[in-house]
């Protein structure tokens, strides 16, 4: 099902018209001309919500705007320059990934109830909300459920459970939820990696360090309302 908020509408043909704007081609993508780019997934796009009227859009990188001076972008240092983006006509703010993270573009996320402490705290993170909304900016986070990192809870969890199988034997969700939460097999198919001390694989489409979700696991879906609620 489409993320909460936003409504699954058929794939477009290119040039067609609908509702106050339209779908342009752009090599192998459809682009909404309110909104920004989408993919096709399973014959469905995903229409912006209704609340984007975009001015303007500000992203937030890694390395702006630094509050407490040790080179990295953070959110108390975002927050303080709010009137300047309120000034430029920006009515949004587009954050990449700020949840913990091994890596340093923290699309590898290792707690989905959190804020990475380069980036500061959940403090910081409802002051910045606060202020955002004062001045009707609205925030869009860089939300990754395609993968987590392979120092999540979950994968280790389920790692150290595979690894501690007899010879032959199989993974019992019984015994561990969390290998449910993975694609394991014991085929080395595009896209897998080999769990290390193991025969068995895991999906990783993005590299070993970032294991697919199984989202077909209504567990997992219920992992994910759970941060989403």
């Amino acid at each position: 099902p489409p993320p909460p908020r936003y409504e699954a509408v058929p794939r477009p043909r290119r040039g067609q018209v609908w509702e106050q704007g339209h779908w342009e081609w752009r090599g192998n993508r459809h682009r909404w001309v309110k909104g920004h780019w989408v993919q096709a997934r399973s014959g469905y796009q995903y229409r912006q919500p209704q609340w984007v009227e975009r001015d303007g859009r500000w992203e937030m990188q890694r390395g702006r705007w630094d509050s407490d001076g040790d080179g990295i972008g953070d959110l108390k240092g975002l927050t303080e320059k709010l009137d300047y983006i309120e000034g430029l006509g920006c009515n949004e703010i587009w954050m990449m990934p700020i949840m913990p993270s091994p890596s340093y573009h923290k699309y590898d996320i290792t707690d989905y109830m959190n804020i990475d402490k380069q980036y500061g705290t959940l403090d910081d993170f409802d002051a910045l909300i606060t202020e955002c909304h004062k001045r009707n900016i609205n925030v869009i986070i860089d939300f990754v459920i395609n993968h987590t990192s392979n120092e999540h809870p979950w994968f280790k969890a389920a790692a150290d459970h595979i690894k501690s199988l007899p010879d032959g034997a199989e993974p019992d969700a019984s015994e561990c939820p969390y290998v449910d939460y993975y694609n394991f097999s014991k085929t080395n198919a595009g896209g897998y990696n080999q769990l290390p001390g193991t025969n068995w694989y895991y999906e990783s489409q993005f590299g070993d360090s970032r294991p697919d979700l199984n989202l077909q696991s209504e567990a997992v879906r219920g992992e994910i309302d759970k941060v989403t609620s």
